[in-house]
């Protein structure tokens, strides 16, 4: 099971939080979540690969335009480069990397292979326009 813990809040239920996080084989979180999420697990500290270790699942950090960092329960770590591009816009970008995470993994990729095909993606695309009107 892939958890995308977000948005993480450390105002969340420690006992709920350590009961969800038992049933998860990967988490995905952006910096911001891993430390609220530190403070359930490891009292206080938000270090991914603490985290992994003690949760006992791949963790995958996203990183922006830094890329990923992947965590694994054995202490093992990737790093994969996030590609260049423009950003216009960063809305929907995490949803769409757990999205290709997800189909990558039940295509049969492993989760180092999964998340750097996951980092290829493009996130939002831009709305069409609703001005314009159809011709009738």
């Amino acid at each position: 099971m892939i958890l995308n813990f977000a948005p993480a809040d450390p105002a969340n239920d420690p006992r709920e939080v350590d009961e969800l996080l038992s049933l998860i084989d990967i988490l995905v979180v952006n910096e911001p979540e891993a430390e609220a999420i530190g403070c359930h697990v490891l009292a206080g500290s938000g270090m991914p690969a603490d985290m992994a270790r003690r949760i006992g699942c791949d963790l995958v950090l996203t990183r922006g335009a830094s890329g990923v960092d992947l965590y694994g329960p054995d202490g093992s770590f990737l790093h994969q480069s996030a590609q260049p591009v423009e950003v216009v816009d960063t809305t929907g970008a995490g949803d769409t990397f757990v999205g290709a995470l997800a189909a990558a993994l039940d295509k049969g990729d492993g989760v180092a292979r999964a998340a750097s095909c996951a980092c290829t993606w493009s996130g939002a695309q831009p709305a069409p326009d609703h001005h314009l009107q159809p011709d009738l």
